[in-house]
C-alpha cells in the first residue's frame, strides 16, 4: 500500500504540506493546472527550491494578485522572520505590524505560512478584497472544478472539518460560519494542492508523528489567544501533540485539518520501502531546526504498519483512599495519558492496594510521572517501553435528533472493525437536551452503522 509519513518535527501547515509533495516528485504543472480549474480568480502559485539549516526544500507559495504594492514594507520579506509568526501571527489578518500594511491578500506569501504560519489560516486575508465565505461557497467552487472526483471529495471534507471546528468553537452551525479565518484564496488554493498533490502521487495511506504545535500566543480576530488556537486545538483533539520552546504557532488550522482528513495512525516511522523523500518549506527561520515538513513516501509492510512503541508507567498505592485516587486517574487523563487505570492487588502485610497503570507516549512520559508523584502518595514509578499493535482509528460526526456527536472507528486497512460513539460527546448532548445518555448513544451508534457521517 503507497503510505505517507509526515515527520512533523518543526510543526505543518497547507502550504509546507504542498511543498513537500512537489519535492517528492508530485508535478507541479499538473497542480497548477488543477488549480487553475478553480473558479478563482486573481492567484498565481509558484514552487522554489530553498535552502534551510542546510536542508534543501521547496517552499509553495501563493501570490495574491489583487495585493497592493508591498511598498517597502520594512520586512525586506527577509523570510527569516515573517513578522515572528511564532505567536502574534495576527491571525486577524490585518498584520497587526502597527502600520496596517494594507495588503489587501495573503501577504503575497512570501512568507509563506511560514510555518509560524503566515496566513496558512486562511483568513481571508482578506484586507478589504476578499469576501468572508460560507462553507456552500466553498464547496460550490470546488465541485464545479475540472479536478478528479477523488480530489473533489477530499478537499470538501477537509473543509467540512475546519467547518465543524469553527462552529465548536463560535458555538454556531456549520453552514453559518463565516470562513473569515480559513476561506481566503491562499488556503482554498493550499488545501485543493495538497489532496491533488496526494492524489497525483498514489498515496493510500497516512501516518503522522506527533505534531509539535509550537509554544506561545496567537493574534485572531477575536483577540490574543494561545498555541494552538482554538480551532487548530479543536481539529487536534484526541490527537498525539506536544509544545516545547520553540515559540510560535506551528501548526496551524490547515494543517491540522490536512491531519485531520487523512492521517489514519500516529507513531514513530512504519516499516516501508522509502521511494521518495520531499520537504515542504516554512518561510520563517526556527532558532534550534530546520523550518520544514518531511514526507517519506513508499510501500508499506503490511500489519507492521499497526505496530507502536509506548512507555507504560506503574506505582503501587497502598495508602490512599478512594476519593483521592479518582481525581487522580482524571488528572492523568488531562496529562495526556493515552489511558490510565487501577488494578486491586493484596499488597505488604496482606493489606488491600492498588497498581495504578499509565500508557503514555515517549514524549509526555515524564509529564506523566510528576503528575503521579504530585497527585497521588507513591515514592517510585516503575517504567518500561512496550510495542502494541493498533487498529487506525478516526473519528468522524453524526447527526442525531439533539446534536451531532463523533465517534471513532477502527479499522485495518479498509476494513471497519469497530464503531463507537463518544461518550463525553452524547453525554454533552444528552444533558443539554434533558435526555437519557442512552438514547442519544444509540442513535449516534445506528447513524454510524450506517455510513450517515455528517461530512460525507
Amino acid at each position: 500500500m503507497k503510505t505517507c509519513y509526515f515527520d512533523c518535527y518543526s510543526g505543518i501547515s497547507g502550504d509546507m504540506t504542498v511543498g513537500a509533495l512537489i519535492d517528492a516528485g508530485a508535478d507541479f504543472d499538473a497542480i497548477r493546472d488543477g488549480l487553475n480549474s478553480l473558479n478563482l480568480e486573481g492567484f498565481s502559485v509558484k514552487a522554489e527550491k530553498v535552502l534551510k539549516m542546510g536542508i534543501h526544500a521547496t517552499q509553495f507559495t501563493v501570490i495574491d494578485e489583487f495585493a497592493a504594492p508591498t511598498h517597502g514594507h520594512e520586512h525586506s520579506h527577509d523570510h527569516g522572520h515573517t513578522h515572528d509568526h511564532g505567536h502574534s501571527h495576527d491571525h486577524g489578518h490585518t498584520h497587526d505590524h502597527g502600520h496596517s500594511h494594507e495588503h489587501g491578500h495573503t501577504h503575497d506569501h512570501e512568507h509563506g505560512h511560514d510555518q509560524g504560519h503566515t496566513h496558512d489560516h486562511g483568513h481571508t486575508h482578506d484586507h478589504g478584497h476578499h469576501p468572508h465565505r460560507h462553507l456552500a461557497h466553498i464547496e460550490k467552487l470546488i465541485k464545479d472544478s475540472g479536478l478528479p472526483d477523488p480530489v473533489k471529495e477530499a478537499a470538501v471534507a477537509t473543509f467540512h472539518a475546519l467547518g465543524h471546528a469553527e462552529a465548536s468553537v463560535h458555538g454556531t452551525t456549520i453552514d453559518k460560519v463565516h470562513f473569515h479565518e480559513v476561506g481566503a484564496v491562499d488556503s482554498i488554493v493550499d488545501i485543493v494542492a495538497a489532496q491533488l498533490g496526494f492524489h497525483l502521487l498514489g498515496i493510500e495511506q497516512f501516518i503522522s508523528s506527533p505534531l509539535h504545535v509550537g509554544a506561545g500566543t496567537v493574534k485572531c480576530d477575536h483577540g490574543i489567544m494561545p498555541v494552538p488556537a482554538p480551532a487548530t486545538a479543536r481539529l487536534l483533539q484526541g490527537k498525539p501533540t506536544y509544545g516545547g520552546d520553540v515559540q510560535g504557532e506551528l501548526v496551524t488550522p490547515t494543517g491540522a485539518a490536512l491531519i485531520d482528513q487523512r492521517v489514519t495512525r500516529f507513531g514513530p516511522a512504519p516499516l516501508m520501502r522509502t521511494e521518495a523523500i520531499g520537504y515542504g518549506s516554512g518561510t520563517k527561520d526556527l532558532p534550534d531546526r530546520a523550518n520544514v515538513l518531511r514526507i517519506l513516501i513508499g510501500e508499506s509492510e503490511g500489519d507492521a504498519l499497526a505496530q507502536e512503541t509506548i512507555q507504560v508507567l506503574e506505582a503501587n498505592l497502598d495508602d490512599m483512599s478512594g476519593e483521592l485516587i479518582a481525581p487522580l486517574i482524571s488528572s492523568l487523563h488531562e496529562g495526556g495519558a493515552l489511558d490510565a487505570f487501577l488494578s486491586p492487588v493484596i499488597g505488604k502485610k496482606g493489606r488491600p492496594a492498588y497498581v495504578v497503570t499509565v500508557l503514555a507516549r515517549e514524549e509526555h512520559a515524564q509529564a506523566l510521572c510528576e503528575r503521579l508523584f504530585v497527585h497521588s502518595t507513591t515514592l517510585g514509578i516503575r517504567m518500561r517501553s512496550e510495542r502494541r499493535s493498533v487498529l487506525a482509528r478516526t473519528w468522524k460526526p453524526v447527526s442525531t435528533p439533539w446534536g451531532d456527536v463523533r465517534v471513532k472507528i477502527g479499522q485495518r486497512g479498509e476494513n471497519i472493525l469497530t464503531t463507537a460513539p463518544e461518550y463525553e460527546d452524547c453525554r454533552n448532548v444528552a444533558e443539554a437536551a434533558g435526555v437519557p445518555v442512552r438514547r442519544v448513544y444509540e442513535a449516534a451508534l445506528a447513524a454510524a452503522v450506517h455510513g450517515e457521517y455528517v461530512h460525507e
